[in-house]
């Protein structure tokens, strides 16, 4: 049955549901439809709670809350006064376009574009075959990255939303505290609101698109990607070692990258999903838990963890990755990565390891050995490297990073 609280749960969803219908690759036709929809059933919230409550003993906590948690969401008040008086918001869409080679990234391309001048993406590839093809390799790894902004801001569109949303959410369970009652539609609603993937979904899962392009073939293959949800509508959450520490208590207080290897080995299969780990000096760390049938993706998030120790107090980032290994034969050196995997002589799961004083780890362990404990005991005692063997060209940009970060 329906409560007090039901009509403002059915405005957020409905304010939420027009989010979920924003495509980075939809036309500003319609993106600009379901922004100018999400601002109106955002702030109708508000207005239908208060009618709600008006004249019962909810109102004075009603206020309370109303000034605690959306003190900050200003922003979203005028934005909706602006869009039902005046003109559809203002949106302003940036596509990057970079290459990935195993060591390296360059942006070939950022532009801009308004509902004035939009171009289809198939046209801007088209554009960029030329950069895409300079070095003459069979195999050309590059992602596009998509960021809306308003019109004459830089402020990420998707953060400033991502704040609103957090803050209302928590506004409304501490009204769901307050009334205390119980309503099978709110839970109804609530559960639904839970589910929504531009809430749930990592950032780039939304604006990235990973590709690589086949110039013998002049064809571009689209990534098949997976994610580890954090289950948080937070921008990044932090983790504590020390709570990891109750489940894993092989997790000391010092070398926190052992822990990282032995929660991977246990597992007993190298069939893993990649795992970066960007350690900070509050002993807290974040995880970027992924998949990906191409090699860009991992190409992309290397480099993105690089780009964190230039912006953040990054003390280590650790990473896992399964490498394949092949003859060193000119045969397979000209076929795509996807080719010479047939022709793999053994796999290798590997971890490493950088710091901020630059030091380097690394520890690969025979995938064919994995249920081995007495194998994966020896070569934690004497198989790691003080140094990167399979993973160093991967992690160039992790170094060059501390690196710059050390002269700074």
């Amino acid at each position: 049955m329906s409560g007090i609280l039901y009509t403002a749960y059915q405005k957020f969803y409905s304010a939420l549901n027009c989010l979920e219908r924003f495509d980075k690759e939809k036309d500003f036709f319609e993106n600009i439809s379901n922004i100018d929809g999400f601002f109106s059933e955002f702030r109708n919230v508000t207005f239908v709670l208060q009618k709600a409550i008006a004249h019962t003993e909810y109102a004075a906590l009603y206020e309370e809350n109303r000034n605690k948690y959306l003190a900050d969401c200003k922003w979203f008040v005028e934005k909706r006064n602006e869009i039902t008086k005046q003109q559809p918001f203002q949106l302003v869409k940036q596509i990057e376009i970079s290459i990935y080679f195993p060591g390296s990234e360059i942006e070939v391309l950022s532009r801009k574009f308004t509902v004035e001048n939009d171009v289809k993406l198939s046209t801007m590839l088209e554009e960029i075959k030329n950069f895409l093809t300079f070095d003459k390799s069979n195999e050309v790894f590059f992602s596009v990255k998509f960021s809306f902004f308003e019109k004459e801001t830089e402020e990420d569109l998707h953060d400033k939303f991502m704040g609103g949303i957090s803050a209302m959410g928590l506004f409304l369970d501490a009204m769901k505290q307050a009334v205390n009652e119980q309503c099978e539609l709110c839970e109804a609603l609530a559960d639904k609101i839970s589910k929504m993937h531009f809430g749930l979904l990592p950032k780039d899962m939304l604006f990235v698109i990973d590709y690589v392009y086949y110039p013998d073939r002049d064809e571009f293959e689209r990534a098949e990607r997976m994610a580890m949800v954090p289950g948080s509508r937070e921008k990044e959450i932090r983790l504590s070692f020390k709570c990891l520490q109750k489940g894993f208590p092989f997790f000391g207080d010092g070398d926190y990258f052992e822990g990282f290897v032995l929660i991977n080995t246990i597992m007993g299969t190298a069939d893993l999903m990649p795992t970066i780990w960007t350690v900070y000096s509050d002993h807290t760390f974040t995880f970027d838990l992924f998949h990906s049938d191409i090699k860009t993706t991992m190409y992309r998030k290397i480099n993105e963890a690089a780009h964190k120790i230039l912006k953040a107090d990054v003390t280590e980032v650790y990473c896992m990755a399964t490498y394949t290994v092949c003859d060193w034969e000119k045969e397979y050196l000209e076929m795509t990565s996807r080719e010479r995997v047939a022709h793999a002589r053994e796999e290798y799961l590997t971890f490493m390891k950088v710091d901020r004083l630059l030091n380097e780890e690394e520890y690969s362990f025979e995938s064919s050995k994995l249920k081995d404990y007495a194998y994966i005991g020896n070569q934690l005692r004497y198989g790691g490297s003080k140094g990167l063997i399979l993973g160093r060209l991967n992690m160039l940009p992790v170094i060059r990073a501390f690196e710059k970060r050390k002269s700074i």
